[in-house]
């Protein structure tokens, strides 16, 4: 797929598909701005890290099943949050 990942100021990850040139998804979760954002090699999970909120987010970003490609249907849920510690 060919999809990019772009975070806001206000926290949100928002997902292009560049085949498209079209908002895929909108992703929300984090509290505070997106500082860094990553695929995976096989491209069906997202990272973000927001170093304001201190938190790690893994999303998973693939349609489902047949009719969820057709619909545009997709779990793109986060799937594991991990909150890191504060600095001193």
């Amino acid at each position: 797929t060919q999809k990019l990942a772009v975070g806001t100021s206000a926290g949100l990850v928002l997902v292009y598909d560049l085949r498209t040139a079209t908002k895929w998804r909108v992703l929300e979760g984090h509290e505070a701005g997106i500082a860094a954002l990553g695929f995976s090699a096989d491209g069906e999970r997202l990272a973000s890290y927001s170093a304001r909120d201190s938190s790690v987010r893994v999303w998973q970003c693939v349609a489902t099943g047949f009719f969820g490609g057709l619909l545009g249907g997709s779990t793109n849920r986060c799937i594991k949050h991990h909150v890191l510690p504060k600095p001193a």
